[in-house]
């Protein structure tokens, strides 16, 4: 999944791509704490459906959340296979773009 570089204060949208697959897998989204992300407080989790043989999950990060560095990670869990389950974490770096204001001057001379 690797990272993603955001702006300050801007979302930032994250994806989870699980291959091979031939039913639905059960998506979670945890902060780098431990903490199960659910859909409220500035966050939108789609667990996304099986298409071909791949399951696109994604997680929408609000600007609210998006002030500071963090990680994220994408837990799959099979719902038949007790034993599959696969972790991915990725990162969110954030960075600041410093508004410059520049003075426009313009020199006309009067023929």
């Amino acid at each position: 999944m690797g990272g993603r570089e955001v702006g300050s204060g801007t979302s930032a949208t994250l994806t989870c791509v699980i291959t091979g697959v031939t039913e639905a897998l059960t998506v979670t989204w945890l902060k780098s704490n431990g903490e199960e992300i659910s859909t409220g407080d500035g966050f939108t989790v789609n667990q996304g459906s099986v298409t071909g043989e791949n399951q696109d999950a994604t997680l929408v990060v609000d600007s609210q959340h998006t002030t500071q560095n963090s990680v994220y990670t994408c837990s799959v869990k099979s719902a038949t296979t007790e034993s599959a389950e696969t972790d991915v974490s990725a990162s969110v770096k954030v960075f600041d773009v410093e508004s410059v204001k520049k003075e426009k001057s313009t020199d006309c001379d009067s023929a």
